[in-house]
């Protein structure tokens, strides 16, 4: 039988009916595994319900009514997205029944469930944590940092350690939120053109620039993924590049093949020497691109650098697996009383 990891399932979506006005109710759910054997697959049924229920408190229950952890994302009154995990291996085309337990009550306003099954669901979309920035963490100032506010999983520096000594230093990686492409947060980076920066001629200034180094993420070697952002250049003083790089890493989390950098990483750039003002100032710009990493890859690590001189913002940094299994469906049953015991 074929074999894959960590597929999303897709959803049949059935409007549901019923006859009673209160009580308790009982909602079947038939999982189809199709033609591929996986494992801890996500499982995801798009509900139509029609009328206010408790949904905190309610209970999926597997077909032996073993209580199972869910994540449920309400969107209308009576309407959302139901999410949980079939654990570990499960076989090609089986029908799995689960079996939703609810009650009449107060319709939540917020994401209520398992935070764990929360986590499954935002990896399926995204494998980057914290990838707009959203979240604060502590990160200490340095030589090549001044910032106050530093963010989770990502390492902000101003400019290079070669560049440390430089009087009156403009280059800057800071979290923003003047500018935003999705949430409240982006990354502002300000690079600066110095005549006194190490390995400037005269007359020929350089780029003193901000790097950064975003978090590692697991990668399947038998997978491809899709690496994306979101740029908005604001002034160019001299033109360049800004690069953001998937380094690709070994089980023991050294880079592969170190100096061969058309295999050892996936590199999504965006030149403002090779692209019209017009087409990038003052507006956010999609950059993405594929590629499938050789076997001895598990690891991928963002790395971000800019060599134009000027200004901009980033945000909204995705990976995505984009290879898989074939959807397998779940069958959303009809909304019944439950039985008295």
């Amino acid at each position: 039988m074929k074999r894959a990891r960590w597929n999303l399932l897709v959803v049949w979506v059935v409007v549901l009916s019923w006859g009673a006005t209160a009580g308790d109710y009982v909602l079947p759910l038939q999982v189809h595994t199709g033609f591929f054997e996986r494992r801890d697959a996500l499982a995801t049924a798009t509900l139509d319900l029609g009328r206010s229920l408790n949904m905190a408190k309610a209970v999926l229950r597997d077909k032996v009514g073993k209580a199972v952890p869910f994540w449920f994302e309400p969107g209308k009154v009576g309407a959302g997205k139901l999410h949980w995990v079939l654990v570990g291996e499960v076989d090609s085309l089986l029908e799995l029944p689960f079996e939703l337990q609810v009650s009449d009550g107060a319709w939540p306003s917020e994401p209520v469930g398992d935070p764990a099954i929360a986590e499954a669901v935002r990896r399926q979309e995204n494998l980057v944590p914290n990838g707009g920035f959203e979240q604060d963490a502590e990160q200490k100032q340095s030589n090549i940092w001044k910032g106050e506010r530093g963010t989770a999983g990502w390492q902000l520096n101003d400019h290079s350690w070669a560049n440390r000594k430089l009087p009156d230093l403009k280059a800057s990686a800071r979290l923003a939120d003047d500018q935003t492409a999705e949430g409240a947060t982006s990354l502002k980076l300000v690079a600066a053109l110095r005549e006194d920066a190490p390995g400037a001629k005269p007359g020929k200034p350089m780029v003193v620039a901000p790097h950064v180094y975003g978090p590692t993420i697991p990668l399947r070697p038998d997978a491809s993924y899709l690496f994306s952002y979101r740029v908005r250049v604001a002034e160019v003083a001299k033109p360049g590049y800004i690069s953001a790089s998937l380094e690709f890493l070994d089980a023991d989390h050294k880079r592969v093949f170190p100096k061969n950098y058309s295999i050892n990483r996936l590199q999504v750039a965006y030149g403002t020497a090779r692209n019209l003002p017009k087409d990038y100032l003052n507006q956010w710009v999609s950059v993405a691109r594929s590629k499938r990493p050789l076997p001895m890859v598990r690891y991928g690590r963002i790395v971000l650098h800019i060599s134009f001189a000027g200004t901009c913002h980033v945000d909204a940094f995705r990976v995505k697996e984009t290879t898989g299994a074939e959807p397998v469906t779940v069958t959303v049953g009809t909304l019944a009383t439950k039985r008295k015991e």
